[in-house]
């Protein structure tokens, strides 16, 4: 299989597992307790990390399924498409994937891609107060809260993935890598 061909399917089983999850969380709650809880937001993380530029089509997708979802669910359009725009700002990393401190081959430990999802996670999350602020005052405090427990399990969630093998890495070197390996 070329690395182009993983590329695809490695993307669309990542985006159809993080669209499924924000879609179950928002229908049915989670423990029967409904709020803002967005897994996609570590997949979106991980798609960048693993695939860098590539991750843009995973972003893309997650705006189109928060807009929808939401919009559906609360009929409110204007803020439904706010809230999705926001999730722009994780394009911010690419950049930061640029920073020595990221541009590693191997795979990232715990500190690494937490601080990734913390400044792509903080950069959505200013984005999003921005664009609510437009409209009207919004109260920063409360749409942190709002969003506390995202951050929680997200750092939860990067904790599990760098224990999982060959999962935090940039794809395209390990395969190249792990071909050069083969064919020796």
């Amino acid at each position: 299989m070329t690395i182009t061909k993983f590329r695809w399917i490695d993307i669309a089983i990542f985006s159809f597992v993080a669209a499924m999850t924000d879609i179950a969380v928002t229908l049915f709650g989670l423990l029967n307790v409904k709020f803002y809880l967005a897994i996609s937001t570590i997949v979106i993380v991980l798609v960048y990390v693993r695939w860098h530029k590539y991750g843009l089509l995973t972003n893309g997708f997650i705006i189109l399924v928060h807009f929808m979802l939401f919009g559906l669910t609360t009929s409110d359009w204007i803020a439904s498409g706010l809230h999705a725009l926001s999730f722009i700002g994780f394009i911010s990393i690419l950049g930061w994937l640029k920073i020595d401190y990221y541009h590693i081959k191997q795979r990232f430990d715990y500190l690494r891609i937490s601080s990734l999802f913390l400044l792509g996670y903080f950069t959505v999350f200013m984005v999003e107060w921005g664009l609510y602020s437009l409209l009207e005052p919004t109260n920063f405090v409360d749409l942190f809260l709002n969003h506390i427990i995202t951050i929680v399990i997200g750092l939860g969630l990067c904790l599990i993935m760098i224990y999982q093998e060959n999962l935090v890495i940039d794809m395209t070197y390990y395969l190249r890598h792990k071909n050069e390996e083969t064919t020796s």
